[in-house]
This record gives C-alpha cells, structure tokens and sequence, in this order.
C-alpha cells in the first residue's frame, strides 16, 4: 500500500523549524497553510506559502474556520509549548487528519503526544545528536539546526572543572540547562590520532580534558556557564 500524497498541509507554530518545514512544503509543490499566534513570523513566510494567518491554534474555531481538518498533513511546530503541543495534536488527531507531526523534548514527551495521536513524533535532542554527528564526522558546519529564537547550539571545549566526570554525576541539564548533543574527542593511537564522535551520550560518558562538546541550551544559560 502506498504511501498517501499529501496535497494540503498546515503547519501551526512558525519558528525556525516551522517556517523550514512551510517553505520546503511549499517548494515541493503542496499547498500550504502557515498558522501562528505571533504576527511577527506569519510576516516572514506569507510570501513563501500559500495562507499565512495569524491566529491562536489552540481555539479550535479558528483551526475549522481554516478548513485545518482538511488537510493531508499537519506539522505541530510548537514543541517547546508542551500544553499547546498536546491541545492541538489531540484536536488533529480526533479531527482524522491522515498525519500528525510533532516534536518533543523528551522520550516521556513522546510517548504522550503519541498517546493523544500523533502519527510521528521527531525526537528532538536524539535526532539533532544524529545528525550533528553525521556533520561533525565530514567536517561540515553545524549548519542544519532549527531552534527556538531564544536557543543556540554551540561547540565548546570541555570546562577544567567536568573532566573526570560523567554526564549523571554533573547533571548538566538539570543543573545548568545545558543538552550535550555529541562530543567530539582526538585519542592517539600507535602514534596517528584519531578522532571519534559519541552522539547523543548518556549519563554513564565520562568526560576527558581536550574534548568538544555540541550542546544545546539557551542563551541565557550558556552566559551563566561563563561565570
């Protein structure tokens, strides 16, 4: 059985990820509806698709007065905004939308968008950690990210202080907002170095001097980590 064409689709929430998603649709041929509570970034994809609006999708009035239910495919870029995230893959989900993507942050984040309905979710850190490794193995520039305005992803040497150390005795993420993406680290072996990328590492890695680790936080945490 093949795989059903997609036509029409609506993506709600047009930040980075949500704005790439809309153009590329729109470049591919389908027709695209582009939805955000924020005025700002429906002025920077209006050109691009073909409906740009600026609503609040988790009014369900506004998503039937768009003809949403309709669509082939809908992508749920709010994936930041858990509550909103659930509302409007639910509605979709109940509304028999042939396929629902969305984002999540965590495996536990996953499994409950799953549960309300969605037909795919993209495993944020895991995949971004994939990738980044793929990119980091041919030496490209870490180019392919789709963040949040107010998040970065930067390559930083290991501080002094978290050589030795594994990731669960640090506890990066809860103590300092910091997601460690992949690292990136140059051994010496029979006298030729040789360089190894451990994507996604979990708490178990342990941190030795002169690696480089592509973590992901926002702004405002990666300034406190100067500190």
């Amino acid at each position: 059985m093949g795989e059903r064409t997609i036509k029409r689709a609506a993506v709600v929430g047009l930040g980075r990820f949500g704005r790439a998603v809309a153009r590329t649709l729109s470049e591919l041929g389908v027709e695209v509806l582009a939805v955000d509570r924020e005025l700002r970034y429906v002025e920077m994809v209006k050109d691009d698709v073909d409906l740009a609006v600026c609503v609040d999708a988790t009014q369900e009035s506004a998503l039937d007065e768009l003809d949403v239910r309709n669509v082939d495919l809908l992508v749920v870029g709010v994936g930041e905004l858990f509550e909103e995230n659930i509302l409007i893959t639910s509605w979709a989900a109940e509304a028999g939308i042939p396929q629902v993507i969305t984002r999540a942050g965590t495996p536990v984040r996953r499994r409950i968008l799953e549960r309300v309905g969605a037909t795919r979710v993209l495993f944020a850190e895991q995949e971004m950690g994939q990738r980044l490794a793929q990119n980091l193995v041919r030496g490209d520039a870490l180019e392919f990210v789709d963040l949040p305005d107010d998040y970065s992803l930067r390559e930083l040497e290991v501080p002094a202080p978290f050589v030795g150390h594994t990731l669960g005795e640090l506890g990066l993420r809860r103590n300092h907002g910091l997601a460690v993406l992949a690292v990136r680290r140059i051994t010496l072996a029979e006298g030729k170095s040789e360089r190894r990328v451990f994507p996604v590492p979990d708490g178990d890695f342990r941190f030795e001097a002169g690696d480089r680790l592509s973590v992901i936080a926002r702004n405002e945490d990666f300034a406190r980590l100067k500190h």
